[in-house]
């Protein structure tokens, strides 16, 4: 099987050295900047960006398609996601922020309250559906890593299916219900199932 749109949230790894610090979450106590220590490899399994550009994908996306790629902040600002699509043979065509109002954000310079989805194509698969899509998405924030179902339900008046969510995670109760309403989407993931039979990485 195919797929026309495809949603991946990678479990991206943090700690590079230099000037973005990440893998564990900024706070503030009287004035002083600390880290709690709280990594995202305590919370799942992460890949390496090399393991992710060289994921087999090629085979399961037709050749107009577009891609909703999740990206934290500070691989943002180094153009990392630009690899990533050139690796999965996208053109990065725009990008969204979904923008967490119940929450006071995370992060070691900034204490950000949003995260980035980029959307890119592949081939010539035309404008968005709906031509009302803007470029914010407001919506409260539940538990770590889980988006919003407003979000999947956008892709879906925006692009044509088959729909593909990559890196799922619904092990919990919430999430697992919300993932059998996805009647349309395919859902894979280390906590969720492999129907593509191309395993978890790494990958030759």
């Amino acid at each position: 099987m195919t797929f026309r749109t495809i949603v991946a949230d990678p479990p991206w790894t943090y700690g590079s050295p230099g000037a973005f610090k990440g893998g564990s979450w900024a706070t503030t106590v009287n004035g002083d900047k600390t880290r709690s220590g709280v990594s995202v490899e305590q919370r799942y399994q992460t890949l390496t960006l090399d393991d992710i550009c060289a994921m087999p994908l090629s085979p399961f996306i037709e050749d107009d398609a577009y891609l909703w790629l999740w990206i934290p902040n500070e691989h943002l600002l180094r153009g990392v996601h630009t690899r990533v699509c050139d690796a999965w043979g996208f053109t990065v065509k725009g990008s969204m922020v979904w923008v967490k109002t119940n929450s006071i954000g995370v992060g070691y310079w900034l204490r950000y309250n949003h995260e980035h989805i980029v959307l890119a194509t592949r081939g010539d698969p035309g404008p968005l559906k709906a031509g009302n899509i803007r470029s914010s998405l407001l919506e409260k924030r539940s538990r770590h890593s889980a988006k919003p179902e407003a979000f999947f339900r956008l892709v879906e008046r925006g692009c044509p299916g088959p729909y593909l969510s990559l890196f799922e995670r619904g092990e919990r109760g919430e999430q697992g219900d919300l993932l059998q309403e996805r009647q349309e989407w395919t859902v894979w993931g280390n906590e969720v199932g492999d129907p593509l039979g191309i395993g978890f990485g790494p990958w030759k």
